[in-house]
């Protein structure tokens, strides 16, 4: 069974360029000239009335064709005899039993053009992306940024064609323009290019998670595979360390000691999670319009964050405002640990906060999202909030997280509460397996409220780090205690 578990947008260093160059560019001559050339190609040297009696051309006529010709440096004329040039005789084609003259143009030109600087493709204007503060930057090697005017010049040269199709746009089949030369290249700008990719988990056997690009351009560019191996290597290099399977048993044990989980709760062992039976209880049908729905993934994901908004949707009652719709609720309370995860880091994350944002009534307090992240520094906070601060969520600060860091709770209170165990698997890397539920059952949203309610009441789990401003007295810092008010 494949699974969508996370949505990533990685952030890959470009570097725009300032390129000077030149092209020759094959031109068609007027009708008259390239007939006048053929005419003297012909006889290889002739007299200019011969040219002129053929023609039928009067006198100004034939001036001003051949002033032109030799302006152009096409025929040299001497002692009142005309030939074609070294370059004009050079410039003609056999074609058949005919020979065509193909004559070009050299013109310098100015570009922008910018390079990822991973492996120097080049970067179009179809190459769009959303950016965001959460992405996940790429780190390149030191090499990589060293000798790049040279390493962007030698990829502007080997991809010229791509370069005129892609951005200049011409159809280079009917414009025969080539690369003369390079003149210079003069780095410019720095940048970050975002790669939106899916991280799929194929269940019950957990290899390497499964990898594609969220947008199809992203495939036909990346045709050597260089910025997903990248991307393979950033999931690798995790600082997590060595997980034991003893320690995943007592974990998830704790995790359905509090979330109540119903799924879950029929696929453990001795040994822990077993995804076999995962897939099974997957697989057993159940009732689309159901209060209570198993969860694959993170809550972001498209299918998740669609399936719990629409569960909101039904719930929702009058607002202060006449026909305004909302949720009756002071605010939603969300609680991980982000570390070690890449949680949150798209997009995505922030279209369903936002989209969460929106059902609330802002008249309320706090009558937002609720963030409650483990920081154990006011610097730490700092890098959290500019990572999830993009939909301006409330933050609450935590020293210990609810249940373990291996557990995720989304509550509104007296509305929903959807509930992830993150499964740590040594060949992801910095990814997770989240599977749990989501529920509008109020059995399930009042018995995990009563866990966090007994969890909030422990003050000494939480700080202010998180705080854009210093609490006034405890209370204050305990924002995520507001949502739980009634």
């Amino acid at each position: 069974m494949e699974i969508l578990i996370n949505t990533v947008t990685f952030a890959l260093p470009v570097r725009r360029f300032l390129v000077d160059y030149a092209v020759t560019k094959q031109q068609q001559l007027p009708v008259v000239k390239e007939f006048v050339v053929r005419f003297i190609f012909t006889l290889q040297e002739c007299h200019p009335d011969a040219i002129q009696q053929f023609f039928g051309m009067s006198s100004k006529e034939l001036y001003t064709v051949l002033s032109n010709l030799r302006e152009e440096r096409l025929i040299v004329w001497e002692n009142d005899q005309i030939k074609l040039s070294q370059y004009a005789l050079s410039r003609f084609d056999s074609v058949g039993k005919s020979y065509v003259p193909r004559f070009f143009e050299i013109t310098d030109q100015l570009d922008s053009v910018t390079f990822e600087l991973l492996s120097y493709k080049m970067i179009s204007d179809f190459a769009e992306g959303r950016w965001y503060p959460g992405n996940v930057e790429l780190g390149l090697e030191p090499e990589a940024y060293k000798g790049t005017s040279e390493k962007a010049a030698s990829a502007f040269d080997q991809k010229f064609t791509s370069f005129l199709e892609r951005v200049k746009g011409l159809d280079t089949f009917s414009d025969h323009t080539s690369l003369y030369k390079i003149n210079s290249v003069t780095p410019r700008a720095d940048q970050q290019l975002p790669i939106h990719a899916n991280f799929y988990a194929d269940l019950p056997v957990l290899k390497r998670p499964i990898i594609e690009y969220a947008d199809e351009w992203v495939d036909e560019w990346d045709d050597d595979q260089t910025i997903m191996s990248a991307i393979n290597k950033s999931l690798s290099s995790s600082k997590s360390a060595k997980i034991r399977s003893q320690d995943q048993a007592q974990a998830v044990m704790d995790y359905l000691h509090s979330t109540f989980d119903p799924f879950l709760g029929d696929c453990i062992t001795r040994d822990g999670i077993d995804l076999n039976r995962v897939v099974l209880v997957s697989n057993t049908e159940h009732d689309p319009e159901a209060k209570t729905r198993m969860l694959f993934g993170n809550l972001y994901t498209p299918d998740n964050s669609s399936l719990i908004l629409r569960l909101l949707d039904e719930l929702q009652t009058q607002g202060i405002d006449e026909g305004q719709k909302k949720l009756d609720a002071n605010g939603i309370i969300w609680t991980v640990s982000q570390d070690d995860k890449l949680w949150g880091r798209s997009r995505e994350f922030s279209d369903f906060i936002d989209a969460l944002n929106e059902r609330l009534d802002g008249r309320k307090s706090p009558g937002k999202v609720v963030l409650a992240l483990e920081v154990s520094s006011v610097q730490e906070a700092r890098q959290v909030q500019d990572i999830y601060n993009f939909s301006k969520p409330e933050f609450q600060g935590v020293d210990a997280p609810f249940i373990n860091r291996d557990s995720e709770i989304l509550l509104v209170p007296d509305c929903l509460v959807a509930c992830l165990f993150h499964i740590k698997h040594q060949e992801f890397g910095s990814l997770t397996i989240p599977i749990g539920y989501v529920s509008t059952d109020s059995k399930y949203v009042r018995a995990v409220h009563s866990k966090i309610k007994a969890w909030v009441a422990d003050d000494r789990k939480f700080n202010s780090n998180l705080r854009r401003s210093p609490p006034r007295d405890e209370y204050n810092n305990l924002i995520i205690s507001k949502v739980l008010k009634s």
